[in-house]
């Protein structure tokens, strides 16, 4: 995903096999994201333009950790575990910080006081299930899963501790404030979480989604369900990962007479709900390009869309009469234009994500560019003030004598 080639490479090639001038813009700048993550990490980019030395791929052409390579214990026992702390607390699950061989981990177990106990059983159990089919680099590390007994067989699954924010936290939309205090905070969150930094995230999030959806299950997709910035965290590299798969879906095939399929409705949350989610209409990927659409715009905008509105506030002007967050000015068109393809109210509207990672790529390969010719001329103005002064001809007279 950098754009880093092979030492060995003078024509360009990287080591997949594809070229700097064959490669897909998407491509070009996903190689790009993961290496400016491995410079800020410290490290190195490899030839693959990420940021470890090892040959494991995912099955969306990103490089996967060292760490993935390692076999996954589906049978692990919790008093393999050591637990050193509580981290937080989901609607159905608690995470606990542990130890597991040495390594620091997280583990992510039913919440006993939760609402629905049976749920989220139920729920744990569906996402070790698909977890056990997907390989990403952009999905929280899997380590494995097992059970223990407290009243009766409980599930619990191992994952990669992430130590930064999550996405919520990272734009500051993680309160309902709205205060000047806040907006003071958002000034200060923008020239730090720079526009371009952000946009990045967003093509991460998005070559996720199009691996779920086209890659992650032949002949079949996955639907996330509930993606939203709580959900999505940063690892301590600057690469996004995607986690919580409670709610996902997980198709076998595609159905051949239809694009859309009857599942639960109103699931996740309203606030990065599609529209025929809420309305329990049959649905497809489709539902998760108009919560990648939200998402996008809370990562551009930093605020939290559709910030003091009620459920059922929200279910009459979002559902009901289309409305959508707001559009700044200073965003490019071709931004904006992805953002309301994304959060069409038709689901045949809004783009898959393929197209949508191809569209943001651009945006950013367009941004790019645009500011290397401005720090090209800047440098240049740079130069030429701090040259001195030619020197001047002194003039001279009929004899050729200086005068």
């Amino acid at each position: 995903m950098g754009c880093v080639q092979s030492a060995s490479s003078a024509s360009g090639k990287y080591s997949d096999g594809t070229t700097e001038a064959s490669e897909s813009p998407s491509r070009h700048a996903l190689r790009r994201e993961k290496s400016t993550a491995a410079r800020a990490a410290g490290r190195a980019p490899d030839n693959d333009g990420g940021s470890d030395n090892n040959n494991s791929t995912s099955a969306g052409g990103g490089r996967l950790s060292p760490e993935a390579d390692l076999p996954i214990n589906w049978n692990l026992r919790f008093k393999d575990l050591v637990i050193l702390e509580h981290i937080a607390n989901g609607g159905y699950c608690t995470v606990l910080a542990c130890m597991l061989h040495g390594e620091k981990r997280a583990v992510k177990i039913p919440l006993a006081t939760c609402s629905d106990p049976e749920g989220a059983v139920a729920d744990l159990t569906n996402e070790i299930r698909i977890l056990k089919r997907l390989r990403h680099p952009h999905l929280c590390s899997v380590y494995g899963a097992g059970g223990w007994r407290a009243e009766g067989e409980l599930p619990f699954l191992v994952l990669e501790r992430l130590q930064y924010k999550n996405l919520a936290q990272q734009c500051g939309t993680d309160v309902d404030d709205t205060s000047m205090i806040v907006e003071f905070k958002q000034k200060k969150l923008r020239a730090k979480f720079r526009f371009r930094k952000r946009l990045g995230y967003g093509l991460q999030l998005g070559d996720l989604l199009r691996y779920l959806h086209s890659e992650s299950i032949p002949g079949g997709f996955v639907i996330h369900r509930d993606l939203k910035p709580s959900n999505i965290g940063i690892s301590d590299d600057g690469v996004l990962k995607v986690f919580d798969f409670g709610l996902a879906k997980l198709r076998e095939q595609r159905d051949p007479l239809t694009d859309r399929y009857v599942m639960t409705g109103q699931t996740g949350s309203q606030r990065f709900m599609a529209p025929e989610v809420f309305d329990g209409m049959p649905y497809n990927e489709k539902a998760d390009i108009y919560s990648y659409g939200i998402v996008l715009w809370e990562l551009c905008a930093l605020q939290k869309p559709f910030a003091g509105m009620s459920s059922h506030e929200h279910a009459r002007k979002v559902f009901r009469h289309g409305v959508r967050p707001p559009l700044d000015k200073r965003w490019p068109d071709e931004l904006k234009s992805l953002l309301r393809s994304c959060w069409h109210a038709e689901a045949e509207e809004r783009p898959d994500a393929a197209q949508a990672v191809e569209t943001l790529a651009r945006i950013i390969e367009k941004m790019d560019a645009t500011a290397a010719a401005g720090a090209a001329g800047t440098a240049a103005a740079a130069a030429a003030a701090a040259a001195p002064p030619a020197r001047r001809n002194r003039p001279h007279n009929l004899f050729g004598e200086s005068t």
